[in-house]
């Protein structure tokens, strides 16, 4: 799971990929708020969120971090238990010093 300045990093750049605009997000409310998340959680809320009819509507309403909390709210969680049985199974084995963290359901 990525660090707090890893996630901030990946929302600049998964946003600055489909804005072409310096905008007034907060990406570090952004890494803040989507602890747990992995990479791949945050470029799907991201593209979710960045749709054609809300990139054609920049111009008169301006991106901020708002725009993402319901998506962001809405997508489950990154669980270790699953990073964890997938590493174990891609290894053949219990990855070294890595305890099983307690499945969340």
């Amino acid at each position: 799971k990525p660090s707090h300045t890893s996630r901030s990093m990946i929302w600049k750049e998964a946003i600055r990929r489909k804005v072409n605009c310096q905008c007034n997000v907060d990406f570090d409310l952004l890494a803040h708020m989507s602890s747990g998340y992995s990479n791949g959680q945050i470029v799907e809320i991201v593209n979710g969120v960045l749709t054609h009819d809300r990139l054609r509507n920049l111009a008169s309403t301006p991106l901020s971090e708002h725009d993402f909390a319901p998506k962001l709210f809405s997508e489950e969680q990154f669980d270790p238990y699953v990073e964890f049985e997938f590493r174990r199974q891609w290894n053949g084995s219990k990855p070294k010093g890595d305890t099983a963290p307690k499945k969340t359901n």
